[in-house]
């Protein structure tokens, strides 16, 4: 007896409710932060940021010391991008060794669209980077937003997502974010960054990342029943 086959059109599934519902959650919280980095950078480009910028920048300054100096010079790299990079490749290929697609997806985009989303950005507005010392490490681009601030975030939030369904949720997630906790501070100690660079940065890396995870876990679990749908006919 001939198999019976799947048609296109079978395999055509609307979006159920609760995955609809997930995406409309997702992109809602999206909007929320981006109108949160939004309004930062309205506050920034008129001004309004520049007294307590320069109040916490020098406040941590006043508390530097030769060991910590270069602690942070060290530790601020792994959130930049030669390691962010590094490390996201390394991740990408063994998620495609292991196929495990959406996870390589996940870690590809978030990464990637982070980089050029904050390229963009720093062009867009221009600001020029602090100069309240003389500062420890050598930086040619503008200042808002903090690349290293998107990059970290981006990468920790999107390993945050991939673990999320599993029983390391929890360990992920509190390394997450004392790593992205870390490189935000290790700008502000090396006076590269303003405050508001570094929130900026994460706002616009969360509401990039929780769009790009939500659809891409969206399209592969789609995807898989479908595959399962065509195996069990």
């Amino acid at each position: 007896m001939p198999a019976k086959h799947t048609s296109y059109t079978e395999l055509k599934r609307p979006i159920g409710r609760t995955t609809l519902g997930k995406l409309l959650l997702a992109g809602a919280i999206a909007g929320l932060v981006a109108t949160v980095f939004m309004y930062l950078a309205r506050e920034v480009s008129e001004g309004e940021t520049a007294r307590i910028d320069d109040r916490i920048l020098l406040a941590i300054n006043h508390r530097a010391t030769t060991t910590l100096d270069t602690i942070v010079v060290w530790a601020t790299e792994l959130g930049g991008v030669i390691a962010v990079s590094t490390i996201s490749l390394i991740l990408i290929a063994l998620y495609a060794f292991k196929k495990q697609w959406r996870s390589a997806a996940m870690i590809a985009l978030s990464i990637g669209g982070a980089g050029v989303l904050n390229f963009g950005l720093k062009l867009l507005f221009g600001r020029s980077r602090p100069e309240l010392w003389t500062h420890l490490v050598t930086e040619s681009s503008y200042s808002f937003p903090s690349g290293h601030a998107m990059l970290s975030s981006a990468l920790a939030l999107a390993l945050v997502s991939i673990f999320w369904g599993t029983k390391y949720r929890v360990a992920v997630a509190i390394v997450a974010a004392l790593y992205i906790a870390m490189i935000g501070f290790t700008r502000l100690y090396l006076g590269v960054h303003y405050p508001s660079d570094i929130i900026a940065g994460w706002c616009a890396s969360f509401a990039w990342v929780i769009i790009v995870t939500s659809i891409a876990h969206t399209f592969f679990t789609n995807r898989q029943e479908r595959v399962d749908n065509t195996t069990k006919n």
